[in-house]
């Protein structure tokens, strides 16, 4: 980031403006950001029914109540109408780097940002009981997200931040490899593997499938929810997806529908037998009773458990890193295990000729985001395809 001159403690009090009424002055509410988060909390928490995302808005706004700017002193005592978009780039730049030093993805940020825009976004439609006055008046600070990025960081730092060597697909072999791991060690484990890598789902929309979202005669299947587990909360089911582009029909292919009709199959087997699907014991339970097979594809592994509907996507990516090991795949370089299955599926639609919009619209991206992790792979792709074609010519 490029050094700017600051202006001093003086003109950062100046920017905010004085309330339209003069005789509401004083009781104006105008409270300090430690003081109205709680409340911005308590609201979505009552309006979403995803509280993962909130756990992580907390995170944020416990960290930026606790930053010490040198301009504008404790942030979490700056009163709501004091923020302009100047104290949105230095909240930005003091969050960009962990405790150790190291930069943060460009992910973490965005989520940080999406954190604080929610707070003068709830801010500006609470009013006045008596002047019926916006709490926050002006434009949001923390709006334009990718522009409030490239203010602070630059289009050449923002790009650095994307990481595109962390999305090391894994090769033909290590999935192949992986795959038979996973078939002598679980039926559900290797069901969910291949409806990440032969689908590109993500864990949690893998995990929160229910058997109504298949279509056995268009051999397909529909994303409409997921599932999370928020800090120190039992897992649960959203239909609050990560993006609106996240809500697709995906086309399975063979192997992945094969494995969805055995997994089917079990499953009713085992509600008839009063067992859990997860045994591998085929006889009447003396502990339960017949019964109907669960809704969702992977239920809890203990069929009295009422507080989770589903498995816990977390405990599914500890055991496939565990599987990794076991296949021998190098891990070094590599982060997000299972969300690099979503990346091999990129990768080898890519290199059967798919283009970044159709690839975009299968992951449930944006055409920007798919330009971003895999433009590379797209360029080495046409560069190897050019070098073919002159060893053709001669």
């Amino acid at each position: 980031m490029t050094d700017r001159p600051l202006p001093d403690r003086a003109d950062a009090q100046s920017l905010a403006p004085a309330p339209s009424h003069p005789s509401a002055r004083d009781t104006f509410p105008n409270p300090p950001f430690r003081d109205y988060w709680p409340a911005v909390e308590a609201h979505l928490r009552f309006t979403t029914q995803d509280t993962g995302s909130v756990e992580n808005y907390v995170v944020c706004w416990r960290e930026v109540e606790a930053l010490d700017d040198p301009l504008f002193g404790r942030l979490g005592d700056l009163p709501l109408r004091a923020w302009t978009r100047t104290t949105a780039v230095r909240t930005l730049a003091a969050l960009s780097d962990k405790t150790g030093g190291e930069p943060r993805s460009l992910s973490t940020l965005s989520c940080k940002v999406n954190a604080m825009a929610a707070v003068f976004r709830r801010a500006s439609h609470d009013r006045h009981p008596l002047t019926d006055e916006p709490l926050f008046s002006r434009p949001n600070p923390f709006r334009a997200k990718m522009t409030l990025l490239r203010e602070v960081f630059g289009n050449r730092e923002l790009i650095a931040r994307t990481s595109p060597h962390e999305v090391r697909p894994y090769t033909r072999d290590e999935l192949n490899r992986l795959l038979a791991i996973t078939r002598n060690r679980s039926r559900c484990d290797h069901l969910i593997l291949l409806l990440c890598a032969r689908c590109g789902l993500r864990r949690s929309e893998a995990i929160g499938l229910c058997w109504d979202d298949l279509n056995a005669t268009a051999r397909s299947l529909s994303v409409r929810r997921k599932a999370s587990k928020p800090r120190n909360v039992a897992v649960r089911v959203s239909s609050q997806l990560k993006t609106e582009n996240s809500r697709r029909t995906l086309p399975v292919p063979s192997d992945a529908w094969q494995g969805v009709l055995l997994w089917q199959e079990h499953c009713v087997l085992q509600a008839s037998l009063g067992a859990s699907p997860y045994t591998r014991y085929q006889q009447p339970s003396r502990r339960t009773a017949p019964h109907e097979p669960s809704p969702y594809l992977f239920p809890p592994r203990r069929p009295a458990n009422t507080t989770a509907p589903v498995l816990d996507p977390d405990a599914w990516a500890g055991r496939l890193k565990t599987d990794l090991a076991k296949a021998g795949i190098d891990l070094a370089g590599r982060r997000h295990f299972a969300h690099n299955l979503r990346h091999t599926y990129a990768s080898d639609l890519l290199a059967r000729g798919a283009d970044l919009v159709q690839v975009a619209k299968l992951l449930g991206d944006t055409l920007a985001v798919a330009e971003e992790c895999y433009a590379h792979l797209v360029q080495s792709t046409r560069l190897r395809e050019l070098a073919d074609s002159l060893s053709e010519d001669i």
